[in-house]
């Protein structure tokens, strides 16, 4: 199996897999907050044009993405994050 697509920034990126586990339950807390039930989220998400899959998935692949070129890219801009 090969992934590819584009990132936010539009940067072209393939990733291949090479193990891949399904994870079928857990948890999850950040800085003492509870992020909530294990399960598919009520919109689903994306990374890009990549949809995020709607379970869990734990993979071990080798990712390659096309080197950032200024002017074609957008610039991240990095903000702090503030949690209640």
């Amino acid at each position: 199996m090969v992934l590819h697509g584009n990132t936010p920034n539009g940067q072209w990126f393939k990733a291949n897999p090479k193990l891949i586990w399904f994870v079928t339950g857990g948890s999850a807390v950040l800085h003492g907050t509870d992020l909530g039930p294990f399960g598919p989220l009520s919109k689903p998400g994306s990374h890009g044009d990549f949809l995020i899959p709607q379970r869990g998935i734990f993979d071990i692949c080798q990712a390659f993405f096309e080197p950032f070129a200024e002017g074609r890219h957008l610039t991240v801009v990095s903000r702090e994050a503030h949690c209640a």
